[in-house]
């Protein structure tokens, strides 16, 4: 009751501008002003997505509370909350404005942390979200659905060239047209790692998060997801983000969210070593931040998870072979949908 209390009591204060360098900005997700937004859109919704966003845009923010109060706010906590990333590259633009040549640019190391959707209709944006990355092979689902619909489509089109009968004959053979969802697939660039890192100077790990616990009654270890529902964005040890809003057209267009945001490399550092260290183990949390280390630190992840989902399949009869070592393992999401709800 008294956390309640208090936090009733900051939301009024902070509303009332009574909270020294705090400003909250509000949507009030209406219908009228949700059309608007989203009119001014390039990219635009499918049209149940649309309907979705412009009548049911939500109040998605979370209550968040920092107290400070409590030992001089040594255990200061709050309902902070993670972030899909999609990041894009073009070096070669900028070389010449900054006097350097493109290999003189380090390579930016892009650590994507998610849950797999939380329900199959999210799969679409997912997929479309990590595929101009590359990642979209974790996607396995969705990708074994994309290159079935492609492969009868074409059976069909084959199979329409073939009809020699009259137009209504022909009309009725024509292959239907793929889901929209697959279309929009079909379109996107897909860079190879090579391309990435050669041409855009990117790398890019996808992880999710694995719990393990042992069970001593069948002495063995089981594995659970961890549903990750928070929104934070590290960006080279000088800013990051945290809070509601994903980085989506839903959160960016129709939802009320709520985000803090700082440029404080001292917490930043503090925020990535703390967190790499729960998910990664301490030895895999990046230490200085320098090039060399940073580098180290992503093929290290990319190892562990590897390693972690071995663990997992492993038959060895000996416990401690299955042990997981921190938290992450590579995305591998079976589930398939050409419905996007975002």
């Amino acid at each position: 009751m008294a956390r309640e209390e208090y936090c009733c009591s900051w939301y009024k204060a902070a509303f009332a501008g009574r909270l020294q360098g705090i400003i909250i900005r509000l949507r009030d997700g209406d219908c009228d002003k949700n059309e608007v937004s989203l009119g001014r859109e390039k990219s635009k919704p499918d049209a149940i997505e649309n309907y979705l966003m412009e009548h049911h845009g939500t109040h998605h923010q979370k209550p968040i509370l920092i107290d400070f109060a409590y030992k001089q706010g040594e255990k200061a906590v709050g309902y902070l909350l993670a972030v899909r990333k999609k990041v894009i590259a073009g070096w070669n633009r900028n070389c010449a404005k900054i006097g350097k040549d493109a290999e003189d640019i380090p390579f930016m190391h892009v650590f994507i942390v998610i849950p797999v959707p939380e329900v199959e209709q999210m799969i679409p944006r997912t997929y479309e979200s990590l595929a101009p990355l590359g990642q979209q092979e974790g996607m396995t689902g969705q990708v074994e659905k994309i290159e079935k619909t492609n492969e009868t489509f074409k059976l069909q089109q084959a199979a329409s060239k073939q009809v020699f009968g009259d137009a209504v004959d022909r009309r009725a053979s024509a292959p239907k047209p793929v889901p929209e969802v697959v279309s929009t697939a079909n379109k996107t660039f897909k860079p190879t790692a090579l391309i990435l890192e050669n041409t855009y100077g990117l790398r890019v790990c996808v992880a999710v998060l694995n719990a393990c616990e042992f069970n001593k009654t069948r002495y063995k270890w089981r594995y659970r997801e961890i549903y990750i529902h928070s929104k934070l964005l590290l960006v080279d040890d000088g800013f990051f983000t945290l809070g509601s809003a994903n980085l989506n057209q839903r959160s960016m267009v129709a939802d009320s969210e709520i985000n803090l945001a700082t440029n404080d490399p001292k917490h930043a550092i503090a925020l990535r070593k703390r967190i790499w260290s729960q998910l990664a183990t301490e030895k895999n949390n990046g230490g200085d931040a320098t090039p060399k280390e940073i580098w180290e630190t992503f093929d290290n992840w990319m190892t562990l998870m590897k390693k972690n989902k071995d663990r997992q399949k492993s038959k060895s009869p000996f416990a401690i072979d299955k042990k997981m070592d921190g938290f992450i393992v590579p995305l591998d999401d079976g589930r398939s949908s050409t419905i996007r709800v975002a």
